[in-house]
């Protein structure tokens, strides 16, 4: 037991950073911030930063539009906004470093501790569901159903894990449901591990009532079915897709927010109103992080929320048209690597997984932003950082080829 936490807790160990940092996305977000400070710190100072986060193209972009939204927030009195400035650079810190120190057996060990922690998120949700059934039909355990809800009973009949709202677990569970796709599909591995734990994050993911988390798996399986060419897969799915989507309109009464959609479809359309009209007040630099939760808060009869569901519209209120530029071009520059690992190096699936990641995400950012949490960003931070496996095979054949080619031109130069 000693010798076990002494390898899996050295965070000298790289791999164990990697590790650390997918299984602490399915904690409680409290002690997930822990660890995320913790990782965080050890890397800013017990690592050469040069060597290890701004290394690649365009990472010194962060601490610049760090500091930018930091003094925006500053400057509006925003003081949330502030304090995520600070943990986004953090978080980018751990992604950076991730992505520099990833190999593809660290990439396959932190997916299958993602999937096991996925099963530990949903067993919590599954008791949650039946302490709630026990509590309404059966018998009081308690009077008050906060005192064995994780986080009380903010949100109705949704269960959401150690997540701050249902809206955050759906979208990890969605996400591991594509990673138990990319491990059947693609990698071919032993599937029944990663059938159960596609079941179980199914089932949680029901019971969280995070609609839009079924477009995500979906959208995402569409895209990782299409890159890995298994027609007959992609063809079962649609088929699939329709049989629920007709049970959805006959039986709407089975997915239970389906019932309040029209509730939820005005509380958007009543953010986005406020959101776009509240641009021109800063047009250049926004208010820094979570700019809409001041502006509601403001304004008398808003709907106060975080941030603007939107992935246009965030961006330009937080960040103002100069922070979403910087934010713009550190994502291109991070695509066209992907773009150029996916062209390059045909048998890695790894790309497959992030493409089919991100169709997910920019779906689902057209009417809600779960990326602006710890607990996402993190798992993505472990998803995306698997370019930094291809990217090391991608500079060794590089290497191995202009060596090749110096020595034959050595040798034509000899004879």
């Amino acid at each position: 037991m000693k010798e076990f936490l002494k390898r899996h807790c050295d965070l000298s160990n790289e791999e164990n950073i990697v590790l650390l940092t997918a299984f602490s996305v399915f904690l409680p977000y409290y002690l997930t911030c822990i660890v995320m400070a913790i990782l965080g710190f050890y890397i800013l100072f017990k690592t050469n930063l040069k060597e290890t986060v701004f290394c690649h193209f365009g990472s010194s972009l962060i601490p610049i539009f760090s500091v930018l939204t930091f003094v925006t927030a500053i400057n509006f009195k925003n003081w949330l906004g502030a304090l995520c400035s600070v943990v986004f650079f953090i978080i980018m810190v751990i992604g950076f470093y991730v992505r520099t120190v990833m190999t593809k057996e660290i990439f396959e060990k932190a997916l299958d501790w993602c999937c096991i922690g996925a099963i530990g998120a949903s067993v919590i949700i599954f008791i949650e569901r039946l302490l709630y059934l026990c509590h309404q039909h059966w018998f009081p355990i308690y009077t008050n159903i906060k005192e064995f809800r994780c986080f009380g009973n903010i949100f109705g009949n949704m269960y959401f894990s150690f997540y701050f709202h249902p809206n955050y677990i759906g979208s990890i569970l969605a996400a591991v449901i594509l990673i138990c796709a990319y491990k059947v599909v693609v990698k071919k591995q032993t599937k029944l591990l990663y059938y159960v734990v596609a079941i179980f994050s199914a089932v949680a993911t029901f019971l969280t009532e995070s609609m839009f988390a079924w477009v995500v798996v979906f959208l995402g399986l569409s895209v990782l079915l299409i890159l890995s060419r298994k027609h007959l897969l992609l063809s079962i799915l649609f088929i699939a897709a329709a049989s629920g989507f007709f049970i959805l309109l006959n039986v709407p009464e089975i997915f239970p927010r389906i019932l309040h959609i029209g509730g939820t479809t005005d509380n958007r359309v009543q953010i986005w109103d406020l959101a776009v009209k509240s641009l021109s007040d800063s047009p250049w630099f926004g208010r820094g992080f979570f700019g809409y939760y001041q502006v509601s808060l403001a304004t008398e009869g808003s709907y106060v929320t975080t941030h603007a569901h939107n992935i246009f519209i965030e961006p330009l209120l937080s960040f103002g048209i100069i922070g979403s530029l910087i934010l713009f071009i550190c994502v291109f520059i991070l695509f066209e690597k992907i773009v150029l690992c996916k062209n390059f190096l045909r048998k890695s699936g790894i790309t497959y997984l992030i493409f089919a990641l991100t169709a997910g995400i920019l779906i689902h950012s057209i009417i809600d932003m779960t990326m602006l949490w710890m607990q996402t960003a993190l798992l993505y931070c472990v998803i995306f950082g698997g370019v930094g496996a291809d990217e090391r095979t991608f500079y060794s054949i590089f290497k191995r080829h202009r060596r090749h080619l110096r020595n034959k031109q050595n040798t034509f130069t000899e004879d």
